[in-house]
């Protein structure tokens, strides 16, 4: 039997800007729910809500992004298109449920923990919290 992967939110894993972690670890909590979810329309269900707020979440992130002028925005969001393009093909192979869909979903949430928040999201101007 397959254990399931959950996926543990860390402080570490932390940009530094409050609006942007929060939307972070939301990400997290919805990808836990696929990995959680049983049954092919809870399955399916989990992985619409996680793509609609990843979507969300890359909109507001670039908006943030060209308020303070970041010079990487054109790049950062090939990036998003590219874990967007990824997440939808994932959407779309669980129409035939299968294992492969949860850990699709966690190599890509891995993927984006080790490559993408802690690489290229630290690299955005934040403002400092007082």
């Amino acid at each position: 039997m397959d254990t399931i992967k959950y996926l543990e939110w860390r402080d570490s894993y932390q940009i530094g800007d409050p609006l942007i972690d929060a939307q972070h670890k939301r990400l997290f909590e919805l990808a836990n729910q696929v990995l959680l979810s049983s049954g092919a329309t809870a399955i399916n269900e989990a992985i619409m809500l996680l793509f609609r707020y990843t979507r969300e979440h890359f909109s507001e992130e670039e908006v943030l992004m060209k308020s303070r002028n970041y010079s990487g925005l054109a790049v950062h969001r090939e990036q998003h298109n590219e874990l967007l393009t990824r997440l939808s093909s994932i959407a779309a192979a669980s129409a035939q449920i299968s294992p492969r869909v949860t850990d699709d979903i966690h190599s890509l949430m891995v993927n984006w923990i080790l490559k993408h928040i802690l690489e290229e999201d630290l690299k955005i101007p934040h403002q400092q919290v007082i």
